[in-house]
This record gives structure tokens, C-alpha cells and sequence, in this order.
């Protein structure tokens, strides 16, 4: 065999075998976070996207004819318009989270272990932000009003993961 035709051959194999390996999705990017200006904590911005409701009419285009004379009754004949309507606008406002140093695989893992305690998290503790955990954040906030799975201050505080401070 000539070098030009192994060099094809490997480069077919190393492509049939880079074809065989499972797509990874990342998780959504992370937001931007930001120091607190004189504080311990860092701050992001929660944005709650618009809520849009899909109104539908019927405007009568034709009315219904009764059957006379041996001929058939006609119904009547509408129309329907579909629109979509903005009832909340998208708010975005600053919202205090763990920074990013203290999101440790122990940090995560006691995070999983709150979660599970409260029947949330069902996974293993693995002290990743993997999906399941990201979704049982999603689902213990959204308990408390916010639908986002970024962990903010005050659930880490409301689970015991974070000091409270004193009034």
C-alpha cells in the first residue's frame, strides 16, 4: 500500500471514529457575575423573559341560512384571528449570589444533599453543577419566585449554605 493511501485510511478512521462520539450540550452560559462593591458576596442579573399570552377571535363572516324550499341549510361561516399578546413585560433586576470561588465540590455537594433532604434532588452527590442538580435549583427556587437555575444568596441561605448576616 502507498503512504497516500494509508494516510487516507487513517484519516477515514479517526473521522468515522470522531462521527461515533455523543454530542455534549453545555448548560446555558453562565450569567455575568460581579464583586458586591464592599461586600463578600457577588451580584448577577435575573431576567424573568416576557410572558405572552395567544389570544384567538372569531368574527362571523357569514351567517347561517336556514334550509328552504328542498334546499339544504348552510351553517354559518367564521373567522378566526390569532394574535400573541405581551401580559407581563421582561423584567431584569440585580440579584445577590454565591461567588464563583465558593461554588467548591463540597459547596455543591451539601448544596445536593439540602436538595435531597427536601425531596427536590434525586441524583448522587457528586459536588458537580451538573443538569439534575441545575434542575432541582430551578425547582426549589421557583418554589420561592424565581424560575432561573443559578443559585442566588438567599436560597443558599434559606438551604443553610450560606452565612445570614446579622441586623
Amino acid at each position: 500500500m502507498t503512504g497516500w493511501v494509508k494516510t487516507v485510511q487513517g484519516a477515514l478512521a479517526a473521522a468515522t471514529l470522531v462521527a461515533c462520539q455523543p454530542i455534549i450540550v453545555p448548560f446555558a452560559a453562565a450569567p455575568e457575575i460581579r464583586r458586591a462593591p464592599g461586600k463578600t458576596t457577588c451580584i448577577t442579573t435575573y431576567t424573568r423573559p416576557a410572558v405572552i399570552e395567544t389570544q384567538t377571535t372569531h368574527k362571523l363572516v357569514r351567517p347561517a341560512k336556514p334550509a328552504r324550499n328542498g334546499k339544504p341549510a348552510q351553517p354559518a361561516e367564521y373567522k378566526s384571528q390569532t394574535r400573541q399578546v405581551i401580559v407581563e413585560e421582561r423584567q431584569s433586576r440585580p440579584v445577590d449570589t454565591p461567588c464563583p470561588e465558593t461554588m467548591t465540590p463540597e459547596f455543591i455537594a451539601s448544596l445536593q444533599r439540602a436538595l435531597k433532604v427536601r425531596g427536590i434532588y434525586t441524583g448522587p452527590e457528586t459536588g458537580m453543577l451538573d443538569r439534575e442538580t441545575r434542575d432541582a435549583i430551578r425547582a426549589y427556587q421557583k418554589l420561592r419566585g424565581i424560575d432561573w437555575d443559578w443559585l442566588t444568596l438567599d436560597t443558599a441561605r434559606s438551604l443553610g449554605l450560606s452565612e445570614v448576616p446579622l441586623d
